[in-house]
């Protein structure tokens, strides 16, 4: 349950619009659960309230706990069919009974951390967090990161405590992730992107009904980070989107980064019908479940695990129909945006190799080059390599005692200069924007910040503000209400089209101060590295997606369909 224990009291309910309480005593109820983030603190309550609130498609009741939160869980906000599953999303069905749901309980199909398989297609939701009589309060659309196919938007993950009581409205977004939002044919069957068309349409519920919860809907911020940093990217990129959006905010996520696009969806999809090709020649017949459609459901999770499914360019009609390249630079994007990296972002990439892979990396370089460059040949494509490597390792070979330099190498092309990248194309387009690096903490000897570190000071479960931690719920509750972050003794300008000597930036660490210069003498080499080999600059490589598609999609159709019998 949501940190808190919540419990119906029955009785007179009330429309938004003349909104009355309904207190209910309880006594002794203590939670003292544990989940993948560690133990739920065990807090007493001592009084619960409903709240009736009439939204477009029916009445949802809210109940508050004692330190006047107000939580509305799992509200549908779309839907989408069993048989035909990465189609945009539907309105929800319209209901008359009241939806009372205490606690988060929604997730999208998913595989756990102990191989389970969880979730249902039912799982369109979101749940809003605001304090008792908000009156026009500014709104926060936070987007959890599903690039591991995993995740919902989970208040105890994403608690809502500190943000509510300063007068924001916390809305927590699910969507689909792995295969089912992001498995991309081009096609009427696939076309792509499933997983942003629910944002959207959550935004767009969000944009009609927050006013009914006492939100402003001329002022919804959006924010994520990782692979929901590129998310919120795509959306205000998007021309569907965009105009539902006041603000963002965003850490170690860029849709400039080299992983946040499929360059090549189609053979992604062909990747994983092989894995569903494996997986189908393993599966025990009494292992199924009862109906072929949930076994299909299944299958399909199980065999993504390992892939990284991703937004790609799709046809004419749809969410995004070009690459953000070209729309950061040929796009007026007049929107203001706080955004940045963990300093350490690649961590978890880097600590992930082993004695194996390091001989193998010491044995081809260019495995240190990111994904979005292009090469005439293999030689050259090396030579790079071996050029990155001295930047960072000298003429040793790396050794597993390089972890925080191998961490550093591939969050400089992973994460920090794409942000910086885009961050300098969104001031051309007229953007606003406020660049910061995050490097506070050490993770297994690695000093630094880890990919979505920072959150942990904005989303806190501990009663108790530390000091970085007001520093950042500072920053961001300025940010979401003017648009301008602001904390005592800090004084941070937006970024402007200036030498990049001159450049402001915000370093959030062990001390928090303004810096001119974001890391421009590192950061040089990958400047002109992407200037030469960057595959966007190759205009062989610039094919329109319908036309891709029509060279593969229909073969591709015909397998997976005759896989997954959707």
């Amino acid at each position: 349950m949501w940190a808190f224990i919540f419990f119906v009291a029955i009785g007179a309910t009330c429309i938004a619009a003349d909104v009355t309480d309904k207190s209910v005593g309880v006594a002794g109820n203590i939670s003292n659960e544990t989940n993948a983030t560690g133990p739920r603190r065990a807090e007493r309550i001592e009084e619960v309230t409903e709240i009736l609130v009439e939204t477009e498609y029916g009445p949802v009741r809210g109940f508050k706990n004692d330190n006047e939160i107000v939580g509305f869980f799992d509200i549908p906000y779309g839907s989408f069919s069993e048989g035909k599953p990465f189609e945009a999303p539907s309105a929800p069905k319209t209901w008359s009974t009241v939806l009372e749901n205490t606690e988060h309980k929604s997730k999208c199909p998913q595989i756990d951390s102990e191989n389970n398989y969880i979730g249902s297609v039912n799982c369109l939701t979101l749940s809003i967090f605001l304090q008792r009589n908000t009156k026009n309060a500014d709104v926060l659309f936070h987007i959890h990161d599903g690039s591991s196919n995993t995740g919902s938007g989970d208040p105890l993950e994403f608690h809502p405590r500190h943000l509510v009581s300063k007068g924001i409205i916390l809305v927590l977004p699910n969507y689909r992730i792995g295969p089912l939002g992001f498995l991309c044919l081009q096609n009427e069957t696939a076309p792509g992107n499933a997983g942003l068309k629910d944002l959207n349409l959550a935004l767009r519920w969000t944009k009609k009904n927050i006013g009914a919860f006492g939100g402003n809907d001329s002022n919804i911020v959006i924010s994520g980070s990782g692979g929901a940093g590129a998310l919120v990217e795509y959306l205000i990129l998007s021309n569907q989107s965009r105009s539902l959006i006041s603000k963002a905010i965003t850490e170690s996520g860029s849709a400039l980064s080299p992983w946040a696009l499929d360059r090549n969806p189609l053979e992604t999809a062909k990747n994983l019908i092989q894995k569903i090709e494996e997986s189908e020649n393993n599966v025990e017949s009494e292992n199924r479940l009862d109906t072929f459609d949930a076994v299909n459901v299944e299958t399909l999770m199980r065999a993504a695990r390992g892939l990284l499914l991703k937004p790609c360019i799709e046809n004419d009609t749809g969410l995004l129909t070009e690459s953000p390249w070209n729309t950061f630079n040929n796009e007026v994007l007049r929107i203001s945006i706080m955004t940045g990296s963990a300093n350490q972002a690649a961590m978890e990439m880097a600590l992930a190799h082993t004695e194996e892979s390091l001989s193998q990396l010491n044995k081809d370089f260019s495995q240190l080059l990111p994904s979005d460059l292009k090469f005439d040949n293999v030689e050259e494509k090396k030579r790079i390599g071996r050029q990155v490597k001295s930047e960072y390792f000298g003429e040793n070979n790396i050794t597993m005692n390089d972890m925080e330099k191998l961490s550093q190498c591939f969050t400089d092309s992973q994460y920090l200069y794409p942000a910086i990248r885009g961050a300098r194309l969104l001031v051309k387009g007229g953007a606003i924007v406020y660049f910061y690096e995050f490097s506070y903490g050490t993770h297994n000897d690695v000093k630094g910040s880890a990919k979505g570190d920072s959150l942990n000071y904005v989303f806190s479960k501990d009663e108790e503000e530390s000091t970085l931690q007001k520093v950042m719920l500072d920053l961001w509750v300025s940010f979401i209400s003017s648009g301008k972050p602001t904390a005592e003794r800090i004084e941070w300008n937006n970024l402007e089209a200036v030498e990049e000597t001159e450049e402001v930036w915000l370093s959030i660490g062990e001390t928090v101060v303004v810096e001119k210069g974001f890391h421009h003498t590192r950061l040089k080499h990958w400047d002109e590295i992407y200037d030469k080999y960057f595959v966007e600059h190759n205009v062989a490589i610039k094919l329109n997606s319908a036309v891709y598609a029509t060279i593969l999609g229909s073969i591709l159709l015909t397998d997976i369909t005759s896989f997954l019998n959707f």
